[in-house]
């Protein structure tokens, strides 16, 4: 949500319409199989709210993806305070703190 919310008007449509998107393809079950067997599986349903984080997570991923590789969607851009590979908050370098206290 932090990379969500640091972006413009223009670029949360567009991950909203992507999350709307993947909704539509999504059952709101799953199917597991107890011991890793398949032959008694079980269809578990899954709540909402739990579809819409982690479609939400899963479009935000695909923008991050996507701009590694300079292909620009609206106007996204990952907060620069945090890592693009793993979402930690980066501490900033010594010589920023100090132009920083300028």
């Amino acid at each position: 949500m932090r990379a969500f919310d640091a972006q413009d008007d223009k670029t949360k449509d567009a991950l909203l319409l992507m999350v709307e998107r993947l909704r539509s393809l999504s059952t709101g079950q799953i199917r597991i199989w107890p011991n890793g067997r398949r032959e008694a599986s079980i269809v578990v349903p899954i709540e909402p709210e739990q579809i819409d984080q982690n479609l939400m997570y899963l479009a935000t991923e695909i923008l991050k993806d996507l701009s590694l590789f300079d292909i620009k969607v609206a106007n996204y851009e990952f907060p620069p305070s945090y890592c693009i590979e793993c979402g930690d908050k980066l501490k900033p370098s010594k010589r920023e703190r100090l132009v920083k206290r300028r």
